[in-house]
């Protein structure tokens, strides 16, 4: 059984700090990410973290918004701050590596209305990558997210080229299916100024099993919620595949074809119930 967490085909990061930003942030498509770590100078810390409270405590327009907190003691105190928030979706648990430390957060929040704020991890280091099967099994763990640039520094990586990615990649994807978690949240592409390169890779992302892509860029976002968005085409199109193959269940035919030559099989089934909630 696939564990319950929102869907969105693009999360994107925002620096709680900065208040232009996140106000325009707030109308987009897709999940924002406060973000309380990289993005933010250690000087300003406090600043943002209030920034957040405030911003989750008033009128944040029906957009899903997560929040990535800072490792360590720092992360146990802002997620006990930020469950009281009456507009927070989730939080980004960053460089998760060791489970006591995720539930540890989990007990701290789930005493609020609603069983408290989604957990998603972020994989960031090869001690991480080793706990995957520990982490993603933990009933707390909602989503997993790669976070390719600080594994990559972690594995001491000479270049940051996708190829040293691919392993890692189907690895993540892997665990995550294993676990019965929605499809993961793709690794974000420091350079927004390639727009093409970055459908490129949301493209093969998706092919290879990623269900959404993190971006740092309001450009990268709208591209990720293309690729990986479902068009009214795509929804209708499956349908109308359950339609076709639960009228040959009805007449005790368990195989058949879709019309254009090819075989609907348990696969593609799958993808289309997994599209359409049926």
């Amino acid at each position: 059984m696939i564990r319950t967490a929102t869907s969105n085909a693009s999360f994107l990061y925002v620096p709680a700090d900065q208040s232009r930003l996140v106000a325009k942030a707030k109308s987009r498509r897709g999940a924002i990410i406060l973000d309380l770590e990289d993005s933010v100078a250690p000087s300003r810390k406090e600043e943002a973290l209030a920034a957040a409270v405030a911003f989750l405590s008033g009128d944040a327009r029906n957009a899903e918004v997560w929040v990535r907190i800072n490792p360590g003691a720092a992360g146990l105190h802002e997620a006990e701050l930020l469950t009281e928030c009456p507009n927070l979706t989730g939080l980004w648990i960053p460089k998760a590596e060791e489970a006591a430390y995720v539930q540890d957060i989990a007990r701290r929040v789930s005493d609020t209305p609603g069983g408290g704020p989604a957990l998603g991890l972020l994989i960031e280091s090869a001690r991480g990558v080793l706990a995957l099967a520990e982490l993603l099994s933990l009933p707390e763990t909602q989503q997993v997210q790669l976070g390719e640039i600080d594994l990559a520094a972690d594995l001491r990586h000479a270049a940051s080229g996708r190829e040293n990615m691919t392993w890692f990649r189907h690895w993540l994807i892997t665990h995550a299916a294993a676990a019965g978690l929605p499809q993961p949240v793709g690794p974000v592409d420091a350079d927004y100024t390639n727009l093409a390169g970055f459908k490129a890779s949301c493209l093969s992302l998706r092919d290879i099993g990623f269900g959404s892509r993190a971006c740092i860029h309001p450009a990268q976002a709208d591209i990720a919620e293309q690729v990986f968005g479902t068009s009214a085409e795509d929804l209708a199109a499956a349908h109308a595949l359950l339609d076709q193959y639960e009228a040959a269940l009805r007449e005790n035919r368990g195989a058949l074809g879709d019309g254009s030559g090819s075989m609907i099989d348990a696969a593609s089934v799958r993808s289309a119930r997994r599209i359409t909630g049926r």
